[in-house]
């Protein structure tokens, strides 16, 4: 079942993310990173209402989308909603896009968000962004 991240929530998804950084890479960074500081910006998360966990009928965490609204670094009166995590352990991956992306074009019709950016792994996310209406505008490097 998909639903939207509830302030309770929020340290599960905390101590959840950090097993799951492999994913991305940062699994011996991640482990350094404090609980305070992860339980903060996913609360940020929280208050943004564009974030959303996938349970199981024990109500475990499956899933998570993370979307964060913030100013744009460039115009500070214009605001971005960023989705900062799509991550499940099962299936609902798609589910949780598809409800992101369903908040997302509303801030924007709205006018409470003037862009809505989200990043691909490479060879990791399946989701065909371009068939959904998103644009490519950059190519993101990483050296560690």
């Amino acid at each position: 079942m998909i639903r939207p991240l509830a302030f309770s929530d929020i340290p599960a998804v905390a101590r959840w993310v950090i097993p799951h950084a492999h994913v991305i890479g940062i699994a011996e960074e991640a482990k350094k990173v404090p609980f305070d500081y992860l339980t903060k910006l996913i609360g940020a998360c929280h208050k943004s209402g564009t974030s959303f966990v996938s349970v199981d009928k024990n109500n475990d965490i499956q899933g998570i989308v993370l979307g964060i609204t913030e100013p744009n670094v460039w115009i500070p009166t214009n605001y971005d909603l960023t989705m900062l995590c799509l991550y499940a352990t099962d299936c609902s991956g798609g589910r949780l896009f598809l409800q992101f992306d369903k908040v997302a074009k509303q801030k924007l019709k709205d006018g409470r968000i003037n862009s809505v950016r989200l990043s691909k792994l490479i060879g990791k996310t399946n989701i065909d962004f371009a068939k959904r209406g998103y644009t490519a505008d950059e190519i993101i490097y990483t050296r560690r």
